[in-house]
């Protein structure tokens, strides 16, 4: 029975790319770099920035700080601010915790940010932790583990919009719920390797239900 949830943040419990976007922008002018063109800047949303930067920009060493430090300060003082709770999440939290669920956040946006956005949403309080991107967790294999290090990986389910979020499951041998209302999609997903799909909010819960046993 899979009593304790790893959520995902960007794309399955908030909607966030607007101040992803604005920061990234922040980011590459301040750098004096061609911005993008937001469907080129939407694939930053999901993986940690150094990976898109390095795989993307070819960024390394003291340019790749440069960059995340740039577009960190930007999203700490306004892109924080530009995001908001999918519909139905309250709800979904408040029934999960209702049936004794135990809620992780596996994001990989750093901690503080995640802790930060999910106090000022007012989530915070439905969460045991809120595990986020850090120099010893880089990767969401890396946030996963950590949260794996205090809970029976047998238990656990991860539940993301991303192929990211499915591929760090499958690092950590943990069954996977991928969601169709955030920035993936269904054919990447289940590329991936997802183990079940939801397609909306109001999913959710019976699909985690039905992955008793």
């Amino acid at each position: 029975m899979k009593k304790t949830l790893l959520f995902d943040m960007d794309g399955t419990l908030i909607e966030s790319h607007v101040g992803i976007l604005n920061s990234l922008k922040y980011m590459f002018e301040q750098l004096k770099l061609p911005v993008p063109p937001d469907f080129e800047l939407m694939r930053f949303v999901g993986p940690p920035l150094e990976q898109s930067l390095e795989e993307g920009y070819q960024m390394r060493g003291q340019a790749l700080e440069n960059a995340v430090a740039l577009f960190r300060s930007h999203y700490r003082e306004v892109g924080i601010y530009q995001n908001h709770l999918y519909e139905g999440i309250p709800t979904l939290l408040k029934n999960l915790k209702a049936l004794d669920y135990r809620l992780y956040v596996a994001t990989s946006k750093p901690t503080l940010a995640a802790t930060e956005i999910a106090k000022r949403l007012d989530i915070a309080p439905y969460f045991t932790e809120i595990v986020g991107s850090s120099p010893l967790h880089k990767t969401k294999a890396d946030v996963i583990g950590a949260i794996l290090a205090a809970e029976n990986r047998a238990d656990c389910l991860m539940i993301g919009d991303t192929k990211f979020d499915i591929l760090g499951a499958n690092a950590q041998k943990l069954d996977s719920i991928g969601v169709l209302y955030g920035y993936g999609n269904q054919a990447e997903l289940l590329a991936a390797g997802a183990t079940k799909i939801a397609s909306k909010v109001t999913d959710l819960l019976n699909v985690i239900e039905s992955d008793k046993g």
